[in-house]
């Protein structure tokens, strides 16, 4: 699971962002 985490925490990321906007 070579760059599983770092792709997780992009993801986390974007999330969070669509999130702020939705606000």
């Amino acid at each position: 699971m070579k760059g599983g985490l770092a792709g997780l925490m992009k993801q986390a990321q974007q999330m969070q962002e669509k999130m702020k906007r939705m606000q």
